[in-house]
């Protein structure tokens, strides 16, 4: 007998009932082959007396629970912790965490996949990793255990490859998203760190669609790329997840690494002057325990700079959209998309917003422990008695004094936010939006307005018939509902009870409508004006968020938006007790975004390896698209026909129903029994898992119609407010005719296109369609957010829930896959293009120079040949009379040239390089050093004493103006020969290895990409930028000592001057007696003090205008040369002076 005693494992549940009760099949369908699950079980063995060690694993798991009896939403978990005791050929025994239970399993239960081995960190009592891909045994159990061990911690933010999971904390974690924790994430990319140390965290991912951008966008100025700069980050997750959130979280990074792309570049510091202010700084911190006061001063946003605009769009869109519900006290009742756009340098310099789907049926009924809108509680909660006064309201009021607040007498929050507070917030944010003081007036009076028209009351009519009805006229709520909107208490008295037909062509019959569809009228009059009020603040962010060019934009693409990162917070998937419509549409999304998500992931990538003949394991995934067919399919799809019921006359609930069930029985993924036919439900198979369907008020939600009266009503309102209103409620040709006839009315916006469309469900799919285009457009990032309990509390982990949310986003096959794949690809040119500059430059040219036989030119292996700039001898005596023409001609050379590259010889060559340079990279790393090269000056260099040296060869020739050949000659420092460079010289053609093994640094060379893992990636990007700023410092020196070389010639040659004129006894170096009266006479000494006083005037000169760039400005009449670049704080900057035509007139004047 083996001992394994420090190896942890993991056991199914379900085999551990069956072993505790043999006779009892609880299994049902939750086991996938019941001959080989039981031939793992075996007899169960009390009291094992066996010396092992293991770790209590903090869980309560009820066992007397099975799978299949699981509710919808269960708590048991489908896995037991335990100690592997021993291991034969015969069985495998086992000692469980949760009561020392020892089991013997059958030899074959690894197998099986009954048990599966523990990860290292378990065995050991460490802290799991940070990147699940990391793990040893990937599996479920370790998933989520190493999640809950990690919240345990309040570390709520882990890595799965291409995914970052966000467990929703309940508590505040101010510290986690401090500016302090923002600066570290910018830092680690600005100067190119090794951010091992770094936590996961939302700011990574948003730090890293930035710099994708940026990156890409430089990629793109390279000709024939094939890179799109645009980025999405994707947050997901069931409702109470913390989506919203985590999406302001994101919004304010990007807006703070905009913030730093436009502020003015800080003056870099001499190298001595960092050193003294960091000994200063450490001291500071050791001394002082508080924090630095400029620490919290580092993202600062003016009122009226874009960055606050856009951040400012959330609190609005929160206090109209946002709702408390079940599952989540801050619930988004609709999706929006956020577009950020910036220009080619990082500048914020605007933003679009796009709505999905706002849950207008929650304005006139809410479930149990769920209430309406914030805004509506904001209104009485946050308003002073005087704005209440204005809107006919009073202090006095309650939320249960109105119909709308009180249908499920629920009116807190379980997050203990304040609606007072919130108010607060709506209001700033209409300030910083510029939503003039009127504008906000007649905004809060349409919402005061609908709380109003909540509590009236529609009576049956005295004296009519049974189907005629009419308005409660004395009621107190009307009078103040009909001053709000400016409409008439009589037309509103119409309009609700009364409709018209027509009979004929011109002639209109009116009809009254009875008590109880006159109630519904009313419920359609809220929810269509609150829907236009919605749109209309959408409509209204836009424009003030939305790019404004300026002056000269037109001329200088700097300005211009050049690239995009949209941020999509989206509802998410949904089960309730009730289901209807609006969870159908909301399902039917989540199923399309995961499908692109598995498309992005997991299908097109392994498809893309297949195809590039990389190394690599095809891995099994769920696919949806027969869900995505049954419910939009043409012809047979629930919503198609639902429309198709909709647009037929007579139709009603039972009928769609009906005709559901005849087209979609027999789809494996639809269900609908006996007892759910009788009730009009059926049953849809989601990714995620089944969702019971009510067909009860399908077809009047996806009409949504307003009655015409009502419409023309709003129309003609004395509130110009509501009169605009009312054309968001009609088709487009009737909002362009109104454009027409109202265009000075002032609240006129920049109109867009209409979406409207004739059903809801139609115009939901459209713009589904249009945002799954924008995302395949884009690099996305993925953000999945977790609920770790379904109470809303802190500290409370269940892993059941975890689990199931795990495996409903398709977290597992991701992490498969993002360990074993390649998340950036480059095509061969890109390749070399942007990672020529590891290979050594110059070093390569000569020895590749010297063995490029195969080749038709002297490239080096990192160059990319540029095809048009390449001089064709032979077209000149090849073309002959029967040769095509020469622009086709040079056209066919061209494209001949450009198929000839041989970029994937110059990939693999390029490859080994950099695998060499990857692994010295690699053992830097281990050897624990943190020393970081950065692109700044070398220390100075040590002053040693100078020694004696004969006299110069111009002292020798004292009198004679040196020729300017003899100093160029000298002065060619480019043509020096420097120090070898620490970076290894590329090896030539013949001797670089073909076998090298690319894969165990992370690298495949495909057909026609390279392939990069994410590791590799962040080393190679590390060893590009030391290269550029090894080349960079070089460069400026040569600029450096190019340019002291001009300025000190001038001041040479008039010392030289003097000193030949002061030495004139001297005549060809023969010594002739000069007395003493004629060496310091007046004369002699005059002009050896003018000599001095040029040298100095000559060396001030220099000095100022080479560091001051005013200093031309303030001597304008001397007429001196002006410097193209000058030197601030070390740093070479391009001097602003040299365009100005008051002081440089002529080209010539400038060096």
């Amino acid at each position: 007998m083996s001992s394994h005693s420090s190896t942890r494992v993991w056991v199914k549940s379900f085999a551990v009932d069956a072993i505790r009760n043999p006779k009892v099949n609880k299994f049902g369908s939750a086991r996938s082959s019941s001959n080989s699950v039981s031939s793992s079980f075996s007899k169960v063995k009390r009291n094992y007396s066996h010396n092992s060690s293991f770790c209590d694993d903090d869980r309560s798991v009820s066992t007397s629970i099975t799978l299949a009896s699981v509710p919808t939403r269960g708590h048991q978990w489908g896995w037991m912790s335990g100690v592997l005791v021993d291991r034969t050929s015969k069985a495998v025994i086992v000692k469980l965490d949760d009561d020392d239970e020892v089991l013997e399993l059958a030899a074959t239960a690894m197998q099986d996949g009954v048990l599966v081995l523990g990860n290292d960190y378990e065995n050991a009592s460490q802290e799991p990793p940070s990147d699940l891909i990391t793990l040893t045994h990937l599996h479920e159990p370790a998933v989520v255990n190493s999640l809950k061990q990690r919240y345990a911690n309040d570390i709520i933010y882990t890595a799965t490859g291409p995914v970052l999971i966000a467990l929703n904390p309940f508590k505040p974690l101010r510290q986690l998203y401090s500016e302090q924790t923002m600066k570290k994430y910018w830092e680690k990319a600005e100067k190119n760190l090794n951010g091992d140390d770094l936590e996961p965290h939302v700011y990574q991912i948003a730090d890293s669609s930035f710099r994708n951008m940026m990156r890409q966008m430089e990629d793109s100025l390279n000709e024939g790329t094939t890179l799109t700069a645009n980025q999405a980050i994707l947050v997901s997750g069931e409702s109470g997840a913390g989506k919203t959130v985590t999406t302001k979280f994101v919004m304010k990074y990007l807006a703070a690494l905009s913030k730093r792309a436009s502020a003015p570049a800080v003056k870099a510091k001499r190298a001595y002057l960092q050193v003294e202010e960091n000994k200063r700084l450490s001291q500071q911190m050791m001394t002082s325990p508080l924090p630095n006061k400029e620490d919290s001063k580092m993202i600062q946003f003016s009122s009226d700079s874009i960055e606050s605009k856009v951040l400012q769009s959330n609190p609005i869109l929160e206090s109209f959209g946002n709702a408390r519900t079940i599952r989540n006290d801050n619930s988004s009742r609709f999706g929006k998309f956020i577009e950020m756009q910036f220009t080619s340098s990082g500048k914020l310099v605007g933003a679009t917003i796009e709505t999905y789907l706002l849950e207008k049926v929650r304005l006139v009924t809410q479930s149990p422990g769920e209430r309406n809108y914030h805004v509506f509680f904001e209104l009485l909660q946050g308003m002073d008695k005087r704005e209440l006064k204005k809107y006919y309201l009073s202090s006095s009021d309650r939320p249960d004094d109105f119909q709308m607040m009180s249908c499920s007498g629920t009116y807190d929050r379980r997050d203990r936010v304040s609606d007072t507070d919130t108010y607060r917030a709506l209001k700033d944010a209409m300030k910083t939006m510029n939503f003039k003081p009127q504008e906000q007036v007649d905004i809060f009076s349409v919402t005061a307005a609908l709380l109003h028209a909540s509590n009236l009351v529609c009576l049956e009519k005295k004296g009519g018939h049974d189907d005629s009805s009419e308005l409660d006229m004395t009621n107190p709520h009307l009078e103040p509902c009909c001053r709000l909107l400016g409409i008439p208490a009589n037309g509103l008295n119409e309009a609700l009870c009364t409709f018209s037909i027509k009979a004929g062509r011109e002639t209109d019959v009116k009809r009254s409508l009875s008590q109880d569809k006159a109630e519904k009228e009313l419920q359609a009059f809220i929810k269509a004006t609150y829907g236009a009020l919605f749109q209309y603040l959408v409509l209204r962010i836009n424009d003030s968020i939305a790019y404004q060019p300026q002056d000269g934009d037109e001329d200088n693409i700097r300005n211009r938006p050049a690239a995009t990162i949209g941020v999509l917070d989206i509802f998410g998937f949904e089960s309730f007790a009730t289901n209807s419509f609006e969870q159908l549409c909301i399902n039917y999304c989540n199923e399309a975004l995961q499908q692109q998500f598995n498309a992005f992931v997991l299908k097109n990538e392994q498809e893309e390896y297949e195809r590039e003949g990389i190394e690599w394991s095809f891995i099994e995934f769920p696919e949806n698209q027969d869900v995505l067919d049954l419910i939009d399919k043409r012809g047979s799809g629930i919503l198609n026909i639902l429309d198709d019921q909709c647009r037929a006359p007579g139709t009603s609930d039972r009928s769609f129903a009906s005709d559901v069930y005849t087209k979609c029985t027999g789809h494996p993924r639809f269900q609908a029994n006996r007892k759910q036919v009788a009730v009009l439900q059926f049953e849809v198979s989601h990714y995620a898992g089944p969702v019971e369907y009510s067909s009860d008020g399908f077809l009047e939600k996806n009409r949504d119609e307003l009655h015409k009266e009502s419409t023309e009503l709003l129309a003609n309102s004395d509130n110009p407010f509501v009169s605009f209103l009312s054309e968001l409620l009609t088709d487009t040709n009737t909002a362009s005719s109104n454009n027409t006839k109202k265009a000075e009315e002032p609240y006129r916006l920049r109109r867009i296109e209409s979406s409207l469309s004739t059903t809801v469900g139609g115009q939901f799919r459209r713009q589904l369609k249009d945002l799954r285009s924008k995302i395949d457009d884009t690099t996305p990032h993925y953000v999945r957010c977790l609920k770790p309990n379904d109470h809303l509390v802190p500290d409370d982990y269940d892993e059941g829930i975890v689990a199931e949310q795990l495996r409903c986003g398709g977290i597992l096959e991701a992490v498969r896959v993002s360990r074993a794949g390649f998340p950036q690809h480059y095509l061969h040119a890109d390749f070399v293009q942007r990672y020529k500059c590891v290979a050594g430059g110059k070093d390569i040219k000569k020895k590749r120079s010297s063995s490029a036989s195969s080749y038709s030119s002297q490239r080096p292996v990192w160059a990319p040949p540029v095809p048009q700039k390449t001089w064709t001898p032979a077209r000149s005596f090849q073309q002959s009379a029967s040769s095509p023409s020469p622009r086709k001609q040079d056209q066919q050379n061209k494209k001949s040239k450009i198929t000839q590259v041989p970029y994937k010889e110059q990939c693999r060559d390029l490859l080994s390089i950099i695998y060499k340079k990857i692994k010295e990279l690699e053992a830097e790393d281990s050897k624990g050093s943190d020393e970081v090269e950065e692109c700044s000056e070398p220390p100075p260099t040590p002053i040693t004493p100078v020694k004696a040296k004969p006299l110069a060869p111009w002292a020798q020739n004292v009198g004679k103006t040196p020729s300017p050949g003899s100093i160029k000659s000298r002065y060619q420092p480019w043509k020096q020969q420097h120090q070898p460079s620490q970076i290894t010289a590329a090896p030539t053609r013949s001797s670089l290895s073909r076998d090298v093994d690319f894969t165990k640094a992370g690298l495949q060379l495909g057909k026609s990409k390279v392939f990069l893992r994410h590791k590799c990636f962040e080393m190679l990007e590390r060893i590009r930028s030391r290269e550029l700023a090894r080349a960079s410092t070089k460069l400026n020196s040569i600029f450096r000592m190019y340019l002291c070389r001009i300025a000190y010639l001038p001041v040479r040659d008039a010392y030289r001057a003097e000193f030949a004129t002061g030495f004139a006894a001297f005549d060809d170096g023969k010594e002739s007696k000069i007395d003493d009266e004629s060496w310091n006479s007046p004369e002699r000494r005059e002009r050896g003090a003018n000599a001095s006083n040029l040298i100095s005037q000559y060396e001030n000169e220099f000095r100022m205008s080479f560091h001051d760039p005013n200093w031309m400005k303030k001597n304008k009449s001397k007429n001196k040369k002006i410097f193209k670049w000058v030197l601030e704080d070390g740093i070479w900057a391009k001097n602003p002076l040299v365009n100005d035509e008051s002081i440089v007139e002529d080209d010539d004047q400038s060096y």
